[in-house]
């Protein structure tokens, strides 16, 4: 078993598709200052996903997959790293603020 840690890269459109589904459904006004701050996190991945590409991405899959090593975790793109290091670097309650802290603020 292998895990590739997901980054932004600017060919999946995944921010086109989840734009689309959102504008499907009314919004929920108790849930906006999350929406607020996911929006604002995924504004500022897109903006340091500097030179991520699905072949990239791709290059890690096979990696992991044909690496013959028990190494378990894999960044797919180096933007995801300071919220991967966070998160294996701190505790439960340091990383849930600070991903508090990112996505909703005001919460």
């Amino acid at each position: 078993m292998k895990l590739v840690e997901p980054g932004g890269v600017p060919s999946t459109g995944f921010v086109e598709r989840s734009a689309r589904e959102a504008r499907k459904t009314a919004p929920i006004a108790d849930y906006a200052p999350f929406v607020d701050g996911a929006g604002r996190l995924f504004a500022e991945l897109v903006q340091a996903r500097d030179g991520a590409t699905s072949e990239g991405v791709a290059r890690v899959i096979f990696e992991a997959a044909t690496d013959d090593t028990d190494r378990l975790r894999y960044l797919g793109t180096e933007n995801i790293a300071p919220l991967v290091a966070a998160r294996r670097q701190t505790s439960e309650e340091a990383y849930l603020a600070l991903m508090r802290s990112r996505f909703a603020p005001r919460l």
